[in-house]
């Protein structure tokens, strides 16, 4: 009965205060990267799927929400990789929730406050899902935290929007839980299904709180098979209000185990002045847990293995910085930044390991042209919990993806823009 728990904790959640102006970054963070996230490739085709086959819900079972525009943007703001990520658990909390909120709030003219509410409700229940999980390790036995998680932390955020009694809010999240997937396997170039599948894992969150609010119930005794033993304790602790203060948001976009390595990198070129005819030789050392995602070659025909090659970041933040924001990554590497790249070797650091996950450290030293070698390690980077974005850098993030829109807009964004 461990659902029933997390459901009475969801249902009476009444938090007398709330970290609004953190809660409102993600929101305008999120709706960025899923402008961003539309013009690339990948982007437009989800736009296809869902407005070629999209079927919708009609306003009596559905509040007018169309799970199809939820599972675009879902998908789309995941694909870009500037999208945040709690660290512990490697999900990737607002591509899953804030679609389902966004999506709601634009139907409803939800309040502010109530949203917040139920934004935090889904961040929280995410995190403690992917604890349960095994965190950020669950990656190393093949499952995507993410994908896994995502329809029970949409079920959730919908739940509480929908201010469902703790009966069938137990319903909603375990009908979540019986979607629930966890495999994708490698990213296939050039349009990977994996940000299709995490779009309809979003969906299937949304579908089962509204499946449940129409009276549709689940059997209990299912608990056993879907949760570990470790379950009840876990659920039944009160939803943390502070949860959106856990997340990281990425200062560029790359995968987020690339991240420190070149910010070590870029501190490195400030300080010494470097040119890049002076560096020899560049070695990341990084916790063992994600070394050979790092060291996977880039390959032109996948925009992600651009993303996550420590290699072609660290070529690209020296020979063309601008190309770390640019998410579509439409224009093949250069031989400049080939061979440059080249000169990046990754290997595990021990000592780093006992760092992660709650950080994901990176230690760069680069062996210079006249012999000298110079070092720098990043433990935390700009955009960790520690050290949040400022208002001023996630602004221009959203200015320059969404011309025209104002930060006032956001929560009456209709996602179904998007599929036009």
């Amino acid at each position: 009965m461990a659902l029933e728990v997390l459901a009475e904790r969801i249902a009476a959640f009444a938090p007398s205060s709330l970290p609004l102006d953190a809660l409102g970054l993600r929101v305008l963070d999120t709706v960025a990267a899923l402008f961003s996230g539309a013009a690339t490739e990948e982007g437009r085709a989800l736009a296809r799927v869902h407005s070629i086959g999209a079927w919708r819900l009609g306003d009596r079972s559905s509040g007018g929400i169309d799970p199809a525009a939820v599972s675009a943007a879902a998908g789309t703001i995941r694909l870009t990789e500037i999208d945040d990520i709690h660290l512990e658990t490697c999900i990737t909390p607002s591509a899953a929730i804030l679609p389902p909120a966004l999506a709601l709030a634009a139907a409803h003219g939800t309040a502010p406050a109530a949203a917040a509410r139920a934004v935090t409700v889904g961040y929280d229940v995410l995190f403690r899902y992917g604890r349960l999980l095994g965190g950020a390790a669950a990656l190393a036995r093949g499952i995507w935290p993410t994908l896994a998680a995502a329809p029970l932390g949409a079920a959730a955020t919908t739940a509480a929007l929908l201010r469902l009694p703790a009966e069938r809010t137990a319903h909603a999240l375990r009908l979540a839980l019986l979607r629930s997937v966890s495999r994708v396997g490698q990213t296939v170039p050039p349009l990977p299904g994996r940000w299709y599948l995490v779009g309809e894992a979003v969906a299937d969150g949304l579908k089962a709180a509204f499946a449940a609010a129409a009276g549709l119930i689940t059997d209990p005794s299912l608990d056993a098979g879907l949760l570990p033993d470790s379950a009840a304790e876990r659920l039944a602790a009160p939803i943390d209000p502070m949860a959106a203060l856990a997340i990281s948001a990425k200062p560029f976009c790359t995968s987020r185990q690339a991240a420190n390595g070149v910010v070590a990198f870029r501190a490195l070129v400030d300080r010494h002045a470097l040119r890049p005819e002076q560096i020899a030789a560049i070695e990341v050392e990084v916790p063992g847990a994600y070394l050979g995602m790092l060291n996977r070659p880039a390959d032109p025909a996948n925009r992600l293995s651009l993303i996550s090659s420590q290699g072609m970041q660290i070529a690209a933040a020296i020979l063309c910085p601008d190309m770390l924001d640019d998410v579509a990554r439409g224009t093949a590497p250069s031989p400049e930044l080939i061979a440059f790249a080249a000169k990046v070797k990754v290997r595990a650091g021990a000592d780093l390991d006992r760092e992660y996950p709650m950080r994901w450290p990176s230690r760069v030293t680069i062996a210079l042209a006249g012999g000298d070698r110079v070092a720098e390690t990043a433990l935390e980077i700009d955009g960790d919990p520690g050290k949040p974005l400022s208002r001023e850098f996630i602004r221009n993030r959203f200015q320059r993806a969404c011309p025209g829109r104002s930060e006032q807009d956001c929560l009456a964004l209709d996602l179904r823009n998007l599929l036009t």
